[in-house]
């Protein structure tokens, strides 16, 4: 049986073999020329992640509309992972804790429903427009993952914000949070976004075959259970792409929401730090953020409910150079 994992997603093979290696180097000039930073990260561990699809069943968001307008993409190019994030004022995005990576300068905010596209351009102006360099990150002060080999499962603390320097793209403006938490309610419907992958092979490997099972696994190219007897080996695409569909919620908690992802809907990897939000009258309303969930990601989805951090969101943020 597999651990209730976060839901970043590592990309390293797509770095090491795809375009993006040059692409980077335009990246780094860029960010050079507009004088930008950035943040701190998670380690890989020895917990499964099998995703079947990324933001799963759901629907290609266009560019330009409304769910678009407060959502970006976080790319870190040193350990190839990404992550997705909602604007706030003040060039800061919420996202989750887990997201945070340990080298500024290799991380970088990314305006665009397509974010692949964006990175393996190789016009400097399209990066130059779309791409900003993180300047400083802050993970709530009780922020507690969950460790290996514990029965913690719950109130993670899941929630950072990251501050990016340079303006906010035109068609761009922060995220509205819900005022009515009892919108919250089980059963009600909810919609989630985010960058994850779309389609996932998964196939069933044997450890005690892998020359270097630990390097596998930090480069994603294997995934194993905590004890390291089960693992899989996963070929993903169609990561870096803006997707968002709906699901009710199974269960509202203190500080966490779960909703219910056996319909073959859902979050998963990729998708993590990203928004949930009721939408009223065609208006989008955050009030959460993409954690975790089940490796199988056809369970639950477990979400921050960013409406119970509303003040220390709004210290922090202040705080933020």
């Amino acid at each position: 049986m597999f651990a209730m994992v976060p839901f970043w997603h590592y990309n390293l093979k797509k770095i090491a073999k795809g375009s993006l290696v040059s692409s980077i180097k335009v990246l780094v000039f860029a960010a050079a020329a507009l004088t930008l930073t950035a943040c701190s990260a998670p380690k890989s561990n020895s917990v499964v992640l099998t995703p079947s699809d990324s933001i799963i069943g759901g629907e290609d968001v266009v560019a330009g509309s409304e769910i678009n307008t407060s959502i970006v993409g976080i790319y870190d190019h040193k350990i190839g992972a990404i992550c997705t994030a909602s604007l706030l004022p003040d060039n800061v995005v919420l996202t989750a804790a887990h997201c945070l990576g340990d080298d500024p300068s290799k991380m970088f905010i990314v305006f665009a429903a397509d974010m692949f596209k964006i990175l393996e351009s190789q016009d400097e102006t399209v990066v130059r427009n779309a791409v900003r360099q993180v300047t400083s990150f802050k993970a709530h002060p009780f922020w507690n993952p969950l460790v290996e080999g514990t029965s913690k499962q719950w109130e993670w603390n899941d929630i950072a914000l990251i501050k990016f320097k340079g303006n906010v793209p035109a068609g761009y403006k922060p995220a509205t949070f819900l005022a009515d938490a009892k919108a919250l309610s089980t059963g009600n419907t909810v919609t989630l976004a985010g960058y994850g992958v779309s389609q996932v092979k998964i196939n069933k490997v044997d450890p005690k075959t892998i020359e270097d099972l630990d390097k596998a696994i930090e480069e994603g190219d294997v995934m194993c259970s905590p004890n390291k007897v089960n693992c899989v080996r996963m070929e993903s695409s169609g990561d870096g792409v803006l997707r968002s569909v709906e699901v009710k919620i199974a269960q509202n908690m203190p500080t966490e929401v779960v909703v219910d992802q056996r319909r073959g809907k859902g979050s998963c990897s990729g998708d993590s730090g990203g928004p949930a939000y009721v939408v009223k009258d065609d208006k989008f309303y955050l009030w959460g953020i993409t954690s975790r969930g089940d490796a199988s990601c056809d369970v639950n989805g477990i979400y921050t409910n960013a409406l119970t951090y509303l003040d220390w969101i709004a210290k922090a943020s202040a705080n933020m150079k």
